[in-house]
């Protein structure tokens, strides 16, 4: 396998800023890993999406999943995830290569990747949540904390 890490990411409609590829990018670009590959997938993948998720995954040295979700007060689909995203998880997991798995938005939404390598939830898709998520994967910075309610 490649020494590269796969960056996959869930696309999530924005009323307002960047596109998320636009934004990972970025913040790829600020935290200095040029060396990642990002494959972007739907929040619903379709198969030809997972298929191509589990053959680049299966190239790398290593995987992470980062799911977008769009938190809405009293909207409970807000924290839901796709059984379709679930199973693309559990292939790159049953495949043998360590996948982690990054919320950015709602820890809720986790409990489905317990397969995973790693877990991790930041609460928000702001840029620099997302650079603190990127530089734990990196292993440049340690995470901390601990989640305030139980998900699994």
């Amino acid at each position: 396998p490649s020494e590269r890490p796969l960056i996959i990411a869930t696309r999530m409609a924005r009323r307002f800023g960047p596109s998320v590829e636009t934004q990972l990018r970025a913040a790829l670009a600020v935290v200095g890993w040029d060396s990642a590959q990002v494959l972007m997938v739907d929040p619903t993948p379709d198969e030809a999406q997972i298929r191509k998720a589990i053959r680049e995954a299966g190239t790398a040295h290593w995987a992470a999943l980062l799911h977008f979700n769009q938190v809405a007060s009293f909207d409970p689909d807000a924290v839901l995830v796709s059984g379709a995203l679930v199973d693309l998880a559990r292939q790159i997991s049953g495949s043998g290569v360590p996948l982690a798995v990054a919320s950015l938005g709602s820890p809720y939404v986790l409990a489905p990747f317990a397969g995973a390598s790693a877990l991790l939830c930041a609460y928000s898709t702001a840029d620099a949540s997302l650079q603190a998520t990127l530089r734990v994967l990196r292993g440049t910075a340690e995470a901390h904390g601990q989640l305030p309610v139980n998900v699994m």
